[in-house]
């Protein structure tokens, strides 16, 4: 498929480029720096783990014709220090996270974009940049953009690719990995609706065969004086060959402007199923493609998949608020954590997390974020994830963003 990929996006793009156009080359870049001192380990007696990460972006974009685009996003992504061999050593650590061509099929109405590209929909929860990582997400493959009162996307991504390179005239085993779906939004007035759907498949020569569909909505809500959020979706199919069946359900509701401008106060839940220890089919929720940071708490203990297995209940408080101090922003979340199914010892409590966050803009395009958290062990976190591990778990960061 990345053959294919490859060669349809250089003949796009020749033919794009080869158009009378005149509108110059926009250039625009990103810095993201933080340093982190870790311990998530619920061992106080350990040291610190502390590291710095530096990711670092130059893009060009090209508009062609009226709805024509190339873009082309360079990536550099580093952790201080643990890669070099020396300091003259050559890391060879620059990748394309963005390279894409966005061709009209109908005008406005309908573009296909092809390449590596960010998939990004309503509030990421299932599909997310996962800008927080010093990597962050792209997917290589095909999108048909539909643009009208239902504005929908279909999209081919390919996820591994493992018969490039064979011979001609050698036969290859497919066991990549492919995701087929859709995305649709529909907004009317103060209501947003989103309906999706996607098959991933994974066929490894051995280990974890997937076959996996999700399908859900999610709903918003805005008004003067509150908003409203519930998303929904259910998964179906098979892992290495047990059948899979799970759900996920999540509702919040926000107050603006409760403490002053500016502030919000949300509070809600996030319901994940979990797979009962014995059973012989699998029923825990997985969110693989989401930047579930944002979600379930800033530490990551839950993030992919959920400890145990026995899925997630999250119920959870957020403030969010301006200091009046030199236009500092502060932030405040407190998550419940728990578990759907017991865990050996019949015990179902995660624990509790706090995150706090101030923000400071430097100057224009520059931004200082401070974060700490604590995360206070329950028994599940204590018996079967961290076991003899059971004092509070510490994390801060201090993380600057430049954009230009």
């Amino acid at each position: 498929m990345k053959t294919a990929l490859t060669f349809l996006i250089l003949t796009l793009a020749a033919g794009l480029l080869s158009a009378q156009e005149t509108a110059p080359v926009k250039f625009t870049g990103s810095v993201q720096l933080r340093s982190e001192a870790d311990a998530r380990d619920f061992n106080n007696a350990t040291a610190l783990n502390t590291f710095t990460t530096m990711r670092t972006r130059l893009a060009a974009e090209k508009t062609v014709g009226e709805f024509g685009k190339v873009v082309f996003e360079l990536q550099d992504s580093r952790t201080f220090g643990a890669t070099s061999a020396s300091t003259v050593s050559n890391d060879k650590n620059i990748d394309a996270h963005q390279a894409y061509i966005l061709v009209p099929l109908a005008g406005e109405s309908m573009q296909l974009q092809a390449g590596r590209f960010e998939m990004v929909y309503g509030n990421e929860r299932f599909f997310g940049a996962l800008g927080w990582s010093p990597v962050a997400r792209s997917f290589d493959g095909f999108r048909l953009r539909m643009n009208g009162d239902i504005k929908a996307d279909v999209f081919a991504l390919n996820l591994r690719e493992v018969q490039y390179g064979t011979a001609a005239y050698s036969y290859a085993k497919d066991t990549g990995s492919d995701l087929f779906g859709g995305w649709a939004t529909w907004v009317q007035d103060q209501h947003q609706i989103d309906a999706f759907s996607w098959y991933e498949e994974s066929r490894p020569a051995a280990g974890k065969k997937l076959f996996r569909s999700t399908t859900g909505f999610t709903y918003g809500l805005k008004e003067e004086n509150f908003l409203l959020g519930a998303e929904a979706a259910y998964q179906l199919g098979s892992v290495s060959g047990v059948d899979l069946s799970a759900w996920m359900a999540a509702f919040s509701v926000t107050l603006p402007d409760v403490f002053g401008d500016k502030s919000a106060f949300s509070a809600g839940a996030d319901l994940l199923s979990g797979t009962k220890a014995g059973s012989s089919e699998l029923t825990t929720f997985s969110v693989p493609y989401g930047t579930t940071h944002k979600f379930y708490g800033f530490m990551d203990y839950h993030y992919v998949s959920f400890a145990t297995q026995g899925g997630l209940q999250d119920y959870f408080l957020k403030l969010k608020a301006e200091t009046g101090i030199s236009d500092v922003s502060a932030a405040c979340d407190l998550h419940f954590f728990n578990s759907f199914e017991e865990n050996p010892a019949g015990n179902t409590i995660y624990g509790q997390e706090i995150d706090l966050t101030l923000v400071k803009p430097i100057t224009q395009g520059i931004k200082a974020t401070w974060g700490t958290s604590v995360y206070l062990p329950g028994d599940v976190m204590k018996e079967s994830v961290y076991p003899n591990n059971e004092d509070p778990a510490f994390w801060t960061y201090l993380q600057f963003n430049v954009m230009f």
